[in-house]
C-alpha cells in the first residue's frame, strides 16, 4: 500500500509540475508560433510590424482607378511594388520558398477584374474566376466590420467617411526590404 501511495503521491506532484510547466510555456509557444515578431528572426523573413492604426479618408468619387487608359493601367501597376508581389523565405531545411502576399494578390485581382470589364484587354475569364473566388474568400475570413451610413439627411448614399486601417506602407517596407535581402542572395552579394 505504501507504493501505491507513494506513486499517487508522485503522480499527483508530477501533474502539479506539468500543470505549472504548461501555464508558464504554453503561452509562449503559442506567442511564438502566432506572433511573427517573436519568433526568431533571419534576414530572408516577412514580417512587417504594425504600429498604430492610422485614419483613411474613404471618398466614393474619385478621378484615380478608372476602369481603362493608360492613367489607369499606370495607376493599378503602381498598387505594387516595384518588384512585384511575391515575397521570398527561408524555409527550415534551408530552401528559398516564394510566396504571393494576400495584399498585394488582392490588388493584383481587382486589376484584372478591371481589365476583363474593357474591351481594351484581352480576356482571360479563367483568371478573372479566380480572382473573383480569391477576393470573395479573403474578404469573408477577415471582414472589416465597420458600420456604414446607407443614407444621409438628404436620402443619397455617404459618399466618404473617415475609418481606421493598418499601416498598408508597412507591407510595402517589409517587401521591398524582404526583395533586396532575395536579390543581393541570387545575385551573390547577400545571405539569408
Amino acid at each position: 500500500m505504501a507504493n501505491s501511495a507513494g506513486t499517487r503521491t508522485f503522480l499527483a506532484l508530477a501533474s502539479v509540475v506539468v500543470i505549472l510547466l504548461l501555464g508558464v510555456t504554453a503561452p509562449v509557444v503559442y506567442d511564438a508560433l502566432t506572433n511573427p515578431t517573436t519568433q526568431v528572426q533571419h534576414s530572408l523573413s516577412f514580417h512587417p510590424k504594425f504600429p498604430s492604426p492610422v485614419a483613411m479618408h474613404y471618398e466614393a468619387t474619385t478621378v484615380h482607378y478608372t476602369m481603362q487608359g493608360p492613367e489607369a493601367d499606370e495607376e493599378f501597376a503602381k498598387l505594387l511594388p516595384l518588384h512585384g508581389h511575391t515575397v521570398h523565405l527561408l524555409s527550415e531545411s534551408g530552401v528559398i520558398e516564394t510566396f504571393t502576399v494576400t495584399l498585394f494578390h488582392q490588388l493584383k485581382c481587382l486589376d484584372i477584374i478591371r481589365r476583363e470589364y474593357s474591351e481594351l484587354y484581352p480576356s482571360n475569364p479563367d483568371l478573372t474566376q479566380h480572382c473573383l473566388t480569391y477576393l470573395q474568400e479573403t474578404i469573408l475570413c477577415r471582414p472589416y466590420l465597420g458600420l456604414e451610413v446607407t443614407k444621409n439627411r438628404f436620402a443619397t448614399g455617404r459618399k466618404s467617411r473617415e475609418i481606421v486601417c493598418r499601416d498598408w506602407e508597412v507591407v510595402y517596407a517589409e517587401a521591398t526590404r524582404n526583395w533586396g535581402v532575395y536579390s543581393a542572395i541570387v545575385n551573390g552579394t547577400g545571405h539569408a
